[in-house]
């Protein structure tokens, strides 16, 4: 394990995976991967070379974000 990464947490919702679901096995991978690449705050990898990927996995980053920060004040507040 990485200790100088930051440690990093998000809540994922099934109806996430439910928004996906049409797609392809493949693409339903690497947008899953690009969610958690996110969470994680690691480098995105498929975001550059496919739109429809981008889009899907875009629609998610605010909800990420809002969770990791809500997150972060319950911890801070010593929840």
């Amino acid at each position: 394990m990485d200790e100088s990464r930051p440690k990093a947490t998000f809540v994922f919702y099934s109806e996430w995976l439910d928004s996906i679901e049409n797609l392809s096995v493949d693409q339903q991978d690497k947008i899953i991967g690009e969610w958690a690449r996110h969470g994680c705050k690691r480098p995105l990898k498929h975001l550059e070379d496919e739109p429809l990927l981008s889009s899907f996995a875009a629609q998610r980053f605010g909800a990420i974000d809002a969770s990791q920060d809500k997150y972060e004040k319950r911890v801070a507040a010593g929840k």
